[in-house]
């Protein structure tokens, strides 16, 4: 619950923040690690609905830190 809190927001809503990083660190694998954590939890059967649901919550946050941290296109 602590991670999931973090990941959405709930300490600060930099990368580093949701993280739980310093600046230096590597945001894209850091993020990446996270996101395939919370997809196979988002997939268990071992889990109910609501902890389904909730890690699609987190799912989709960490899927807009990697838009955030892809380079801008013009």
């Amino acid at each position: 619950a602590e991670s999931a809190e973090r990941l959405t927001g709930g300490h600060g809503i930099e990368i580093t923040d949701r993280l739980g990083l310093d600046q230096a660190d590597d945001l894209r694998g850091a993020v990446f690690d996270q996101l395939n954590q919370w997809r196979a939890q988002s997939e268990s059967p071992l889990l109910g609905a609501r902890q389904q649901a909730a890690a699609r919550t987190v799912v989709r946050s960490c899927e807009g830190m990697l838009a955030d941290l892809a380079p801008a296109y013009q």
